[in-house]
């Protein structure tokens, strides 16, 4: 039993996966609908947490020589795969403290426009 497409000399096919091609028109469809959404919020004068910005920036300080983002009592966490702690181990979903993370960024973003003061979660209690 030969496995197949695990191997760079016999990689899986486009049929099943995404062509750079195709990976980057999904990125430039992502990209509109965001700004279509960032000049919404602000014409109606919506509070807007910028998701993706802020996983760009926790990408920006992993992978094996980034120092991570700083949730906190000296931990650092990155978006690497399975060592990271900020995604499930699907790869794809965040964790428990990924998802902390984004809560905390939407009640930042709704206490700064809407002048509530709903505290942020303690990350701490997310860790695992």
């Amino acid at each position: 039993l030969t496995p197949y497409g695990l191997h760079p000399s016999d990689p899986l096919g486009g049929k099943y996966t995404l062509t750079v091609t195709e990976a980057t028109y999904i990125n430039t469809v992502i990209d509109a609908y965001n700004s279509t959404i960032a000049a919404e919020a602000a014409e109606h004068g919506w509070g807007l947490a910028d998701v993706n910005a802020i996983f760009n920036q926790i990408a920006s300080v992993s992978g094996p020589s980034g120092s991570g983002y700083n949730i906190g009592g000296g931990i650092r966490v990155k978006t690497d795969f399975i060592s990271g702690g900020i995604f499930s181990y699907d790869g794809v979903h965040p964790s428990t403290l990924g998802y902390a993370i984004l809560a905390n960024e939407i009640i930042k973003a709704a206490n700064e426009n809407y002048g509530s003061s709903v505290p942020l979660l303690n990350l701490m209690n997310y860790l695992q």
